[in-house]
């Protein structure tokens, strides 16, 4: 048995919020699904339950809603993002009448 196992979810989920806001002193996290390779600038909101993935850059004074999905982005200042957002989840191509995905989907098929 691993001890990460001995350890209640409880103890865990806490001690990887104390490592982020160690990790981002300046900004408010309550979710402990931001990654500790995501860029934060100063004053960034996190709100609960969302998911900010290695890689993404938040600006300053910038606010994640709760249960937001960001895979791939470059967020700037001051930005608000809302709840229940999805954001560089999926690549469509650029150069087609549209980036709808129903007609995205039948041209590859």
């Amino acid at each position: 048995m691993k001890i990460k196992q001995l350890i209640p979810k409880f103890l865990r989920e806490g001690i990887r919020m104390r490592r982020l806001r160690n990790r981002f002193p300046h900004c408010m996290i309550d979710s402990i699904n931001v990654s500790f390779d995501a860029i934060l600038e100063a004053r960034v909101n996190i709100g609960q339950n969302s998911v900010v993935e290695a890689g993404v850059k938040v600006g300053r004074y910038s606010y994640v809603g709760s249960c937001t999905h960001i895979i791939s982005a470059e967020i700037g200042a001051f930005c608000s993002i809302g709840n229940f957002c999805s954001i560089g989840t999926w690549e469509h191509p650029l150069c087609f009448l549209t980036t709808s995905p129903r007609i995205f989907r039948e041209i590859i098929a």
